[in-house]
């Protein structure tokens, strides 16, 4: 993927993208607004894309310890106490996989789950 630029990609507005570097390191990123330049934007095409929104980061904890960030996310679960349900790796391990690592039952969806 390396020299890979914007301009060689399909993109989609609203719809999330992964980018990851440095081999394990992975940032989610949506494109919310294309546009057509403007006379007043930079004309230096190495500051493109161009952020104009940073949000606040909002992180969502486990719902079974309260401690750790979530990064699994259930539905339809019954081992849960809500649905969707939100756990972080230890607590989604421990409900949900057997001491080998293979789900103890799988009557729910799971995805993972990135922080807005």
């Amino acid at each position: 993927m390396r020299g890979v630029t914007f301009n060689d990609l399909s993109l989609a507005c609203g719809k999330h993208y992964s980018y990851q570097h440095q081999g394990d390191c992975e940032h989610v990123m949506t494109i919310r607004d294309i546009r057509l330049a403007h006379a007043d934007d930079p004309k230096d095409r190495h500051v493109y894309p161009l952020r104009i929104f940073r949000g606040r980061p909002f992180r969502r904890r486990c719902q079974m310890c309260d401690v750790f960030d979530a990064k699994h996310v259930t539905i339809a679960d019954e081992l849960a106490p809500c649905s969707p349900c939100f756990f972080c790796d230890k607590c989604f391990e421990i409900l949900h996989l057997d001491e080998n690592g293979r789900p103890v039952y799988a009557e729910y969806t799971r995805y993972p789950y990135h922080h807005e």
